[in-house]
């Protein structure tokens, strides 16, 4: 008796290709999925973000309220939701991290973080605002911002804020534009160029670790295998710059000065 057996293999196949660089998933309920285009040019030339279909069709475009000075650079934005800071599922809401420097020489550091409607209200106002991120407690869901003031490059006061959100988080996925709680340390800071990144967490994984001018412009990028990494001898002159990790858990961001 002869017995045959076919394997079959089920084939990959293309969904769609785009022109549109850097789309990443983004999840506005659990049973809504979109593609965010981050462009950072576009995005703070015109100040608006677009949104796209899981065919990479053009599902909608959003326009932001005007920046909160004509200097202001949109430094991240992320968390974009219909279920996660108000109870109104029929509009998206988002939150946008907003940097400059009002004196004109890295003297007096401003920040603000807004949590917006795409009607253009504004749900959170956060002057100062330096974002911890977003997490899941039993207590429900919690934002945390640390506010510091700088002069001359200094700060001269900080604190932790931590509000309550009326939403949640859609389940079964991290995405790709989520700041989860930070687990990441950056010392010393202000710092000379070199300075040491430390995770808290003995995970085995690979760390992105990427570097932002003031202004939002990639200025350089590593790759660190282990959870303890020194940076050294960064040629960038002085000023304040910002730390983005890339995690399987999703972005962890620090600022940081350089004063030499």
């Amino acid at each position: 008796m002869f017995f045959s057996s076919i394997c079959a293999y089920s084939q990959i196949t293309l969904d769609f290709q785009s022109p549109l660089s850097n789309l990443y998933l983004v999840k506005l309920t659990d049973t809504e999925t979109k593609y965010y285009y981050l462009n950072q040019t576009a995005l703070n030339s015109s100040h608006q973000f677009s949104l796209y279909n899981l065919d990479g069709t053009h599902f909608k475009t959003i326009n932001m309220p005007i920046k909160p000075d004509p200097s202001a650079i949109v430094y991240w934005l992320g968390y974009i939701s219909r279920t996660l800071f108000d109870n109104d599922p029929s509009n998206i809401e988002y939150l946008v991290y907003y940097v400059w420097d009002s004196a004109g020489q890295y003297n007096y550091y401003m920040r603000e973080v807004k949590v917006i409607r795409e009607d253009g209200f504004v749900l959170l106002d956060e002057l100062y605002g330096d974002l911890g991120g977003i997490f899941s407690t039993e207590e429900g869901t919690k934002l945390q911002f640390n506010d510091y003031h700088y002069a001359n490059g200094t700060p001269f006061s900080n604190l932790t804020k931590v509000f309550n959100l009326p939403g949640e988080f859609p389940t079964s996925t991290v995405d790709g534009n989520s700041i989860v709680e930070s687990s990441l340390s950056l010392f010393p800071n202000p710092n000379n160029g070199s300075f040491y990144i430390k995770f808290n967490t003995e995970n085995k994984e690979n760390f992105i670790i990427e570097l932002y001018s003031f202004s939002g412009k990639l200025l350089d990028s590593f790759i660190s295998t282990t959870y303890h990494t020194q940076i050294k001898n960064l040629n960038f002159p002085s000023g304040m710059y910002f730390l983005n990790a890339k995690t399987t858990q999703g972005n962890q961001l620090k600022s940081f000065i350089i004063q030499k």
